[in-house]
């Protein structure tokens, strides 16, 4: 994704918006999960491609060491 968004130059947000929509299965359920839990608390969405990328890495890849 990273190099994909190198060459078309996107901003964040619109990162996420692409992210997200490429999402599938259980990473797509997991995604709205985590979005439904932001706004039940009143937070706000995570519009940020650090930040959502980090938080997918955090669910679906192993730690390192």
């Amino acid at each position: 994704m990273d190099r994909f968004f190198e060459w078309h130059n996107l901003s964040d947000n619109k990162k996420v918006r692409f992210a997200k929509m490429m999402l599938i299965g259980k990473s797509k359920t997991y995604w709205r999960d985590v979005e439904d839990c932001l706004e039940m608390r009143g937070k706000p969405p995570i519009t940020d491609w650090i930040k959502m990328k980090q938080n997918l890495q955090k669910k679906y890849l192993p730690p390192v060491l």
